[in-house]
């Protein structure tokens, strides 16, 4: 859920996203207080995404497609919290040289496959589909590459590669297309945690920039980053729900809540429910007015 307006499962903003709109441009070159929660952590529940070598791949069925790769230095993080969402219907394993994401069936106590839930059917049907290569970008960074906020995750478009081919060398009608996405670990476990859906906003992530890709394999036309994007909106409302709402509130200097950009001290991100505490995900203070 990148640096947007939208901070909603379903798209829509939140009643103070107009609020962000006006307010943001003052708050990115600033001083961050961030609170220390103990929701940060993948649920005791989910199953580890261990790390394998080059051998095991090559143990696995010819032409066996993995094209969800995760990069950078949350990456195994990012792989636990994508095996939280499937439960126990699909195993993930990562390849420790290329960050491809690789996942098998699991069965039960009988020998038989367990059922696939609609989540990991998602998620399958982006490692198997080799001809759109989903780049997720994982750190505990709050910028993406464009300088922009990153509170959870960020659409980050994609490029059209070039014809694919089959594994016989043999021309396809489908082009290839690289996507890529950035994404903030640490925020994303934090979130789907608090709201108990351990690994939805990290599936929604990588689901998001695969649907992306489709648009673009369509259309033979790149993408874009968000708010700039083609697809953007269309790949966020079809990706699975991210796991609940980020509420925005501003501070001005008298006013709990400011009505401009004038009035605004600082911005605060948090999320929240009925039954539970609210939890700040992070506070921007608006820079000192230079002289």
């Amino acid at each position: 859920m990148p640096s947007r307006t939208n901070f909603s499962p379903d798209g829509r903003q939140a009643p103070s996203a107009l609020l962000l709109c006006l307010f943001l441009p003052f708050f990115l070159a600033f001083s961050v207080k961030i609170q220390d929660n103990p929701y940060n952590t993948v649920n005791s529940h989910s199953i580890s995404c261990p790390t394998v070598d080059k051998k095991f791949l090559l143990k696995l069925p010819v032409g066996r497609p993995a094209d969800v790769v995760l990069t950078g230095p949350e990456r195994t993080n990012a792989c636990e919290q994508l095996q939280a969402a499937v439960g126990n219907c699909l195993s993930l394993v990562m390849d420790s040289l290329t960050g491809k994401i690789i996942y098998t069936r699991n069965i039960d106590h009988r020998g038989k496959r367990i059922r696939i839930t609609w989540e990991g059917k998602k998620l399958a049907k982006a490692i198997d589909d080799h001809t759109i290569t989903v780049k997720v970008l994982a750190s505990k960074s709050w910028e993406t590459s464009t300088d922009s906020l990153l509170l959870g995750g960020a659409y980050m478009g994609n490029n059209v590669t070039g014809i694919y081919r089959t594994t016989f060398d043999q021309p396809s009608k489908r082009v290839l297309v690289e996507t890529r996405q950035e994404v903030n670990t640490v925020n994303t476990g934090t979130i789907s945690n608090y709201y108990e859906k351990p690994g939805e906003d990290m599936l929604h992530e990588v689901i998001e920039s695969y649907i992306g890709g489709k648009y673009s394999q369509k259309s033979g036309i790149s993408d874009k980053p968000a708010p700039h994007s083609l697809y953007y909106v269309a790949a966020h409302k079809a990706a699975p729900s991210q796991s609940g709402q980020i509420y925005i509130r501003s501070y001005g200097y008298v006013a709990p809540t400011a009505t401009s950009a004038a009035q605004v001290d600082s911005i605060v991100f948090y999320v929240k429910t009925d039954n539970k505490n609210e939890l700040k995900i992070r506070t921007l203070f608006k820079p000192p007015k230079t002289p």
